[in-house]
Protein backbone atom coordinates (compact mmCIF):
# COMPACT_ATOMS: atom_id res chain seq x y z
CA UNK A 1 0.00 0.00 0.00
CA UNK A 2 1.25 3.45 -0.89
CA UNK A 3 -0.50 6.05 1.24
CA UNK A 4 -0.35 9.83 1.33
CA UNK A 5 -2.41 11.05 4.23
CA UNK A 6 -3.56 14.21 5.93
CA UNK A 7 -5.73 12.36 8.44
CA UNK A 8 -5.97 14.16 11.76
CA UNK A 9 -4.13 11.55 13.81
CA UNK A 10 -3.05 8.07 12.66
CA UNK A 11 -2.59 7.29 9.01
CA UNK A 12 -3.19 3.61 9.82
CA UNK A 13 -4.72 2.55 13.15
CA UNK A 14 -5.46 -0.93 14.54
CA UNK A 15 -7.43 -1.47 17.78
CA UNK A 16 -8.33 -4.60 19.72
CA UNK A 17 -7.04 -6.92 17.02
CA UNK A 18 -4.54 -9.45 18.33
CA UNK A 19 -2.65 -11.34 15.66
CA UNK A 20 -2.95 -8.66 12.98
CA UNK A 21 -0.01 -8.17 10.64
CA UNK A 22 0.86 -4.73 9.24
CA UNK A 23 3.62 -5.12 6.69
CA UNK A 24 5.21 -3.69 3.56
CA UNK A 25 3.28 -0.43 3.52
CA UNK A 26 4.74 2.76 2.08
CA UNK A 27 3.39 5.73 4.04
CA UNK A 28 4.07 9.40 3.31
CA UNK A 29 2.01 11.33 5.83
CA UNK A 30 1.18 14.73 7.24
CA UNK A 31 -0.92 13.09 9.97
CA UNK A 32 0.24 13.35 13.57
CA UNK A 33 1.33 9.70 13.54
CA UNK A 34 2.01 7.01 10.98
CA UNK A 35 0.86 3.68 12.45
CA UNK A 36 -1.01 3.21 15.73
CA UNK A 37 -1.21 -0.15 17.52
CA UNK A 38 -3.82 0.10 20.31
CA UNK A 39 -4.73 -2.71 22.72
CA UNK A 40 -3.44 -5.25 20.25
CA UNK A 41 -0.62 -7.75 19.90
CA UNK A 42 0.57 -7.03 16.36
CA UNK A 43 3.38 -7.81 13.94
CA UNK A 44 4.36 -4.49 12.36
CA UNK A 45 7.20 -5.10 9.91
CA UNK A 46 8.77 -3.94 6.68
CA UNK A 47 6.97 -0.60 6.52
CA UNK A 48 8.54 2.54 5.07
CA UNK A 49 7.20 5.63 6.84
CA UNK A 50 7.91 9.29 6.16
CA UNK A 51 6.15 11.56 8.64
CA UNK A 52 6.10 15.34 8.36
CA UNK A 53 4.20 16.18 11.56
CA UNK A 54 5.84 18.07 14.43
CA UNK A 55 5.30 18.57 18.14
CA UNK A 56 4.01 16.37 20.99
CA UNK A 57 2.19 13.13 20.11
CA UNK A 58 3.78 12.93 16.68
CA UNK A 59 5.56 9.66 15.93
CA UNK A 60 6.15 7.17 13.18
CA UNK A 61 4.83 4.11 15.03
CA UNK A 62 2.93 4.28 18.32
CA UNK A 63 2.37 1.07 20.28
CA UNK A 64 0.11 0.59 23.31
CA UNK A 65 -0.33 -3.19 23.04
CA UNK A 66 1.40 -6.09 24.75
CA UNK A 67 3.75 -8.51 22.98
CA UNK A 68 3.88 -6.58 19.72
CA UNK A 69 6.72 -7.08 17.26
CA UNK A 70 7.97 -3.94 15.51
CA UNK A 71 10.69 -5.03 13.10
CA UNK A 72 12.50 -4.04 9.92
CA UNK A 73 10.75 -0.69 9.50
CA UNK A 74 12.32 2.42 7.99
CA UNK A 75 11.10 5.62 9.65
CA UNK A 76 11.99 9.16 8.66
CA UNK A 77 10.31 11.67 10.96
CA UNK A 78 12.47 14.80 10.89
CA UNK A 79 10.20 17.03 13.01
CA UNK A 80 8.41 14.48 15.19
CA UNK A 81 8.53 13.73 18.90
CA UNK A 82 9.69 10.14 18.28
CA UNK A 83 10.33 7.59 15.58
CA UNK A 84 8.79 4.75 17.65
CA UNK A 85 6.99 5.11 20.97
CA UNK A 86 5.78 2.20 23.08
CA UNK A 87 3.69 3.03 26.14
CA UNK A 88 1.71 1.39 28.95
CA UNK A 89 2.40 -2.14 27.75
CA UNK A 90 5.01 -4.87 27.98
CA UNK A 91 6.94 -7.72 26.38
CA UNK A 92 7.34 -5.92 23.06
CA UNK A 93 10.18 -6.62 20.62
CA UNK A 94 11.56 -3.67 18.65
CA UNK A 95 14.25 -4.90 16.28
CA UNK A 96 16.15 -3.99 13.13
CA UNK A 97 14.44 -0.66 12.57
CA UNK A 98 16.18 2.29 10.91
CA UNK A 99 15.06 5.62 12.37
CA UNK A 100 15.96 9.21 11.55
CA UNK A 101 14.39 12.02 13.60
CA UNK A 102 15.21 15.18 15.52
CA UNK A 103 13.22 13.86 18.50
CA UNK A 104 13.55 10.56 20.36
CA UNK A 105 14.54 7.64 18.18
CA UNK A 106 12.70 5.13 20.37
CA UNK A 107 10.79 6.09 23.52
CA UNK A 108 9.69 3.48 26.10
CA UNK A 109 7.23 4.98 28.58
CA UNK A 110 5.49 2.94 31.26
CA UNK A 111 6.43 -0.44 29.78
CA UNK A 112 7.91 -3.65 31.25
CA UNK A 113 10.24 -6.22 29.69
CA UNK A 114 10.62 -4.56 26.30
CA UNK A 115 13.45 -5.85 24.09
CA UNK A 116 15.23 -3.43 21.73
CA UNK A 117 17.90 -4.89 19.46
CA UNK A 118 19.86 -4.03 16.32
CA UNK A 119 18.09 -0.77 15.67
CA UNK A 120 19.97 1.96 13.80
CA UNK A 121 19.02 5.34 15.21
CA UNK A 122 20.03 8.87 14.23
CA UNK A 123 18.18 11.26 16.55
CA UNK A 124 18.40 14.02 19.12
CA UNK A 125 18.05 11.40 21.87
CA UNK A 126 18.50 7.84 20.66
CA UNK A 127 16.65 5.63 23.16
CA UNK A 128 14.61 7.25 25.95
CA UNK A 129 13.35 5.09 28.83
CA UNK A 130 10.98 6.35 31.54
CA UNK A 131 9.11 4.36 34.22
CA UNK A 132 9.97 1.19 32.30
CA UNK A 133 11.80 -1.52 34.30
CA UNK A 134 13.49 -4.73 33.17
CA UNK A 135 14.28 -3.82 29.58
CA UNK A 136 17.01 -5.23 27.36
CA UNK A 137 18.86 -2.92 24.94
CA UNK A 138 21.19 -4.95 22.76
CA UNK A 139 23.38 -4.23 19.71
CA UNK A 140 21.72 -0.92 18.86
CA UNK A 141 23.74 1.63 16.89
CA UNK A 142 22.88 5.14 18.04
CA UNK A 143 24.10 8.51 16.82
CA UNK A 144 22.59 11.33 18.86
CA UNK A 145 23.10 15.07 19.05
CA UNK A 146 22.07 14.86 22.72
CA UNK A 147 21.98 11.47 24.54
CA UNK A 148 22.55 7.97 23.20
CA UNK A 149 20.55 6.04 25.83
CA UNK A 150 18.65 8.03 28.45
CA UNK A 151 17.24 6.03 31.40
CA UNK A 152 15.02 8.06 33.70
CA UNK A 153 13.53 7.34 37.10
CA UNK A 154 11.58 4.17 37.99
CA UNK A 155 13.36 2.14 35.31
CA UNK A 156 15.28 -0.40 37.37
CA UNK A 157 16.88 -3.65 36.27
CA UNK A 158 18.02 -2.85 32.73
CA UNK A 159 20.48 -4.82 30.61
CA UNK A 160 22.55 -2.65 28.29
CA UNK A 161 24.47 -4.98 25.99
CA UNK A 162 26.90 -4.40 23.11
CA UNK A 163 25.47 -1.09 21.93
CA UNK A 164 27.44 1.44 19.91
CA UNK A 165 26.65 4.91 21.29
CA UNK A 166 27.81 8.27 19.96
CA UNK A 167 26.17 11.26 21.63
CA UNK A 168 26.97 14.43 23.52
CA UNK A 169 26.28 12.05 26.42
CA UNK A 170 26.47 8.40 25.43
CA UNK A 171 24.52 7.19 28.48
CA UNK A 172 22.52 9.14 31.07
CA UNK A 173 21.27 7.11 34.04
CA UNK A 174 18.76 8.17 36.69
CA UNK A 175 17.65 4.67 37.85
CA UNK A 176 19.44 1.74 39.46
CA UNK A 177 20.34 -0.50 36.53
CA UNK A 178 21.81 -3.51 38.31
CA UNK A 179 25.39 -4.68 37.63
CA UNK A 180 26.44 -4.56 33.97
CA UNK A 181 29.18 -7.20 33.76
CA UNK A 182 31.28 -7.48 30.57
CA UNK A 183 28.47 -6.14 28.42
CA UNK A 184 30.66 -4.91 25.58
CA UNK A 185 29.18 -1.48 24.90
CA UNK A 186 31.11 0.97 22.76
CA UNK A 187 31.03 4.53 24.07
CA UNK A 188 32.16 6.76 21.21
CA UNK A 189 30.85 10.22 22.07
CA UNK A 190 30.71 12.15 25.33
CA UNK A 191 31.07 10.83 28.87
CA UNK A 192 28.35 8.81 30.59
CA UNK A 193 26.35 10.76 33.16
CA UNK A 194 24.39 9.81 36.26
CA UNK A 195 22.49 11.40 39.12
CA UNK A 196 22.92 8.25 41.25
CA UNK A 197 25.12 8.40 44.34
CA UNK A 198 26.43 6.03 47.00
CA UNK A 199 25.13 2.46 47.08
CA UNK A 200 22.75 3.07 44.15
CA UNK A 201 25.70 4.01 41.98
CA UNK A 202 27.54 0.85 43.10
CA UNK A 203 24.54 -1.19 41.91
CA UNK A 204 24.82 0.25 38.40
CA UNK A 205 28.54 -0.12 37.66
CA UNK A 206 29.70 -1.24 34.22
CA UNK A 207 32.43 -3.85 34.73
CA UNK A 208 35.13 -4.24 32.09
CA UNK A 209 36.98 -7.42 31.21
CA UNK A 210 40.66 -6.45 31.26
CA UNK A 211 41.58 -9.32 28.91
CA UNK A 212 40.09 -7.44 25.92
Amino acid sequence: IVTYSRAQFYTLEVRNSDGTRISDNWINSESMAGIGLINSSINCSGNNITLWASGPSSWGIGNAGNSSEIKNNIIQAPYSEAGIITAFSGDNRIENNTITTNGFGIACLGVVNDFLAQNIVDASSGIHVGASPDGIYECNVVTASNTGIDIWENSQGQQILANSLAGMKDLDVKSVLGPQEYHGNEFIGGSPSTTLTGSNLDLSIFLVNGNY
